[in-house]
């Protein structure tokens, strides 16, 4: 168990830091986007390459660059909707098949994003942007380094899980629906008291 603490931690590390990234290309894309238009509104200045380095490089950098950052927190979705009902063999099962899913999903995308990636770095990738070559090879190697996160985080969760079952802890989601039905429960009792006044 603590080497999976051990792997978690780093993983957050590596997710704190390319979130740290995509804010900072935020901020040079905002900083490059406004000098451009005063440049051009004020002193009639036009500055090349603003719209295809936004397109190519900012925008897919911003987004890679936080994918596994925002899948570990929570906030993308997960294939876990039919893990909060049922007992808990169906939630087991469900997990399982969950789990294989999962891994072979993010293997696939990890794989087929490293082959884009040597592709560009062969092909030295570019995009013309104000009659000059904008090297865009680099910008693909962040979604396999994100989806290669992924894929740890989800073998290293399924592991922590399969560990939990194995002390007996109950299945993920049964919190949620006992807490759920309490409320409800709860929610019932006052409108029936309610009624009787």
């Amino acid at each position: 168990m603590e080497t999976m603490k051990k792997i978690n931690h780093i993983l957050d590390k590596i997710c704190t830091w390319l979130a740290y990234l995509s804010c900072l290309v935020v901020f040079i894309m905002m900083c490059h986007i406004v000098i451009d238009v005063l440049l051009r509104t004020v002193f009639k200045i036009v500055v090349l390459g603003t719209y295809e380095t936004t397109q190519y490089v900012y925008m897919p950098t911003i987004i890679l660059a936080a994918f596994a950052f925002t899948y570990r927190c929570g906030v993308l979705p997960k294939f876990d909707t039919f893990t909060t009902k049922g007992s808990d063999a169906w939630k087991k099962g469900v997990q399982v098949w969950i789990m294989i899913i999962e891994v072979i999903v993010f293997f696939l995308l990890a794989f087929y994003s490293y082959q884009a990636a040597g592709l560009a770095l062969a092909d030295k990738r570019a995009v013309m942007g104000g009659g000059r070559l904008i090297p865009t090879w680099w910008v693909f190697f962040i979604s396999p380094v994100s989806f290669t996160i992924m894929l740890i985080d989800c073998v290293v969760e399924k592991i922590c899980m399969f560990m939990d079952w194995k002390h007996n802890k109950p299945v993920e989601g049964a919190s949620e629906a006992a807490a759920t039905q309490a409320f409800s429960a709860e929610i019932t009792e006052h409108d029936e008291e309610g009624g009787d006044k």
